[in-house]
């Protein structure tokens, strides 16, 4: 049994991409016009190190594995994909 998403699914997640990468643009732009260049650079900077850094997962995943249908990420002594249902 593989998990598949219908297409509204897809439809909203790509309708909801598209509107953070108008917020970001538009946030890029009013920071390069009100601070310059450097401004921007800083934005970015700032906002790399908080999403990379800052919010990393400290968890260990050494101890799980792969769901191999659907690829998720589950506890290592599971026997049935929580997502899928897929039995491992």
């Amino acid at each position: 049994m593989t998990a598949e998403y219908p297409s509204a699914t897809r439809e909203i997640g790509m309708v909801i991409l598209a509107i953070v990468a108008l917020v970001v643009v538009y946030l890029m732009v009013t920071v390069t016009l009100a601070f310059g260049l450097f401004g921007a650079f800083v934005l970015v900077a700032f906002v790399y190190v908080w999403f990379f850094v800052w919010n990393a997962d400290s968890g260990d995943l050494s101890g799980g594995q792969n769901c191999p249908s659907c690829g998720s990420r589950i506890g290592a002594d599971e026997d049935v994909c929580e997502y899928c249902g897929e039995s491992l």
